[in-house]
């Protein structure tokens, strides 16, 4: 997806521009677009890595880590153990950071 979106902003001339949407003209419709498509690009880059990097059931990296450990013959217990784990990491990290935010903007 992101190569589309490459390819969509090569059609706009903004080649050059980089991730950033600073210096682009918005009221221009090629300027519109390319601000369209580089955040576009952002938001799959960003989705990706969090697909990858969170260890939580049904996310890529959870497929990964499972297949990994399973592979290299640990027990199915064991697997699913750490799968409990670190999910249970990941989401009291979540739900603290949420609390934080919440508290912190009162």
């Amino acid at each position: 997806m992101i190569l589309l979106w490459l390819a969509l902003l090569a059609t706009t001339g903004h080649t050059d521009q980089g991730l950033s949407t600073k210096d682009l003209n918005i009221n221009t419709a090629r300027g519109w677009f390319a601000a369209l498509f580089i955040q576009m690009m952002l938001v799959n880059l960003v989705q990706f890595i969090f697909n990858v990097a969170t260890p939580c059931y049904p996310l890529d990296c959870s497929q990964i880590l499972v297949s990994l450990l399973m592979m290299r013959g640990w027990p199915p217990v064991h697997v699913a153990t750490i799968m409990i784990r670190s999910r249970s990491v990941f989401h009291t990290h979540r739900v603290l950071l949420k609390t934080y935010h919440t508290h912190s903007n009162t």
